[in-house]
């Protein structure tokens, strides 16, 4: 969410700190980087940036992949979007459709190549004023909470994991 990523010392500055953040999590599976949403950095902006981040993350966990979605783009960015994802980066595990995208599933699944895998991310992490807002939710609340109140849905039997840490 820094200013402009065309400015190499932001860059810079960026990728030590996601860097950092890499190095002291003692697991990383997958990075998911909503591509507009925040930020507003474009596609064109965000791919060479993107290149670099999954370097930084590969140092520390080399098997973890880079998602990104086309969240907050407008229509330009969507075509430079689409033409960005379709010349393949090595660095892309998949696309994220999610909430603020212009194209729906349907439509970004017509426009990336079949290889790239793509995950559907509905919002449900804002109460409302989103995709899936809380049903039936006392106004009273709704309005005194706002839309990024603490929301812990949907409810299943939790599962335990275990941590290992690195040697």
């Amino acid at each position: 969410m820094a200013k402009d990523y065309s400015d190499p010392r932001t860059v810079e500055s960026e990728l030590r700190v996601w860097g950092d953040v890499f190095d002291k999590l003692p697991q990383v599976d997958e990075l998911y980087v909503p591509g507009g949403d925040p930020g507003h950095t474009d596609p064109a902006v965000l791919f060479p940036f993107l290149a670099q981040v999954a370097e930084v993350l590969h140092r520390s966990h080399p098997h973890a992949g880079v998602w990104v979605s086309a969240q907050g783009f407008n229509a330009d960015q969507m075509r430079r979007f689409y033409a960005l994802v379709a010349a393949r980066p090595p660095w892309l595990t998949g696309i994220v459709v999610g909430p603020q995208s212009r194209d729906g599933l349907e439509v970004q699944r017509a426009h990336i190549p079949k290889q790239i895998p793509i995950r559907f991310y509905p919002d449900i992490a804002h109460s409302m004023h989103s995709q899936l807002p809380v049903p039936k939710w006392d106004v009273a609340y709704a309005l005194t909470e706002g839309r990024e109140v603490i929301n812990p849905r949907p409810w299943r039997k939790p599962r335990s994991f275990a941590i290992t840490p690195r040697t």
